[in-house]
C-alpha cells in the first residue's frame, strides 16, 4: 500500500492549526515534525505535539479527531524515515499553486527542520560536517524564492530538484542523528 495515501493532507493540517489557533503554516510544522523525528525517533511525538498545540490558542483545545490528525501526519512521516525505500514526503502545497507559493512553503519547511532539530538535539552537537553545510543550505534555501508570474519551465525543474535535494538531505539526517533500536543476533545453541 502506497503509505503517501494516507499522509493528512496540507489542507487538513492547515484546517486544524486554524482551529487550534495556531498560525503557523502546515509546511512549517512538517518541517519542525522532521526534524524532531530526525533527533528523537518515536520519543519525539509528544514533545512535537506539545510544541504544535502550545503555539496555538490556549482557549481553544484540540478535538480528539484534530489530536489524532496531527498524532497520524507523525506516525505517518516517522515511518517513511524508517523505510528502506526513501519514501518521505515534504508536505508542501500541491503543484496547481503558483510556483512562488510552492516556493514559500519550501522555505518555512526548512526553517521549521532546522527549528525541529534544535529542538530535538537539546543544545547537544553532534552533526557532522556533511550535516553543518545540509543546515548552511537549507538556511539558503529559505530565502530563495521565485517570480510570481513565473510559468518557466527551468524554474519549475530547479523547484523539483530543490525539494528532492531536501528530502534527501532529510532522510540522511534522520540516518545520522536518530538513535536506531539495538537488535541482537539470534542465539544458536
Amino acid at each position: 500500500m502506497n503509505e503517501s495515501a494516507h499522509l493528512p493532507g496540507f489542507e487538513r493540517i492547515d484546517r486544524i492549526l486554524a482551529r487550534i489557533g495556531n498560525p503557523a503554516d502546515p509546511a512549517e510544522v512538517h518541517g519542525l515534525l522532521c526534524g524532531v523525528v530526525c533527533t528523537r525517533g518515536v520519543e519525539g511525538r509528544q514533545l512535537w505535539l506539545e510544541q504544535v498545540l502550545e503555539e496555538g490558542d490556549r482557549d481553544r483545545r484540540p478535538s480528539p479527531e484534530d489530536r489524532n490528525g496531527l498524532l497520524a501526519l507523525y506516525d505517518t512521516t516517522l515511518r517513511q524515515l524508517d523505510s528502506d525505500e526513501v519514501s518521505l514526503r515534504l508536505m508542501l502545497p500541491s503543484d496547481d499553486e503558483p510556483l512562488d507559493v510552492r516556493a514559500e512553503a519550501l522555505g518555512l519547511w526548512c526553517q521549521g527542520f532546522v527549528s525541529g532539530l534544535g529542538t530535538g538535539l537539546g543544545g547537544q552537537a553532534g552533526l557532522s560536517p556533511e550535516g553543518e553545510e545540509f543546515l548552511r543550505d537549507l538556511s539558503e534555501i529559505s530565502r530563495v524564492g521565485f517570480d510570481a508570474d513565473s510559468t518557466d519551465e527551468a524554474d519549475e525543474t530547479a523547484y523539483a530538484e530543490i525539494v528532492e535535494y531536501v528530502r534527501v538531505g532529510v532522510v540522511l539526517m534522520g540516518e545520522e542523528l536518530r538513535p536506531r533500536p539495538v537488535t541482537r543476533a539470534p542465539r544458536i545453541h
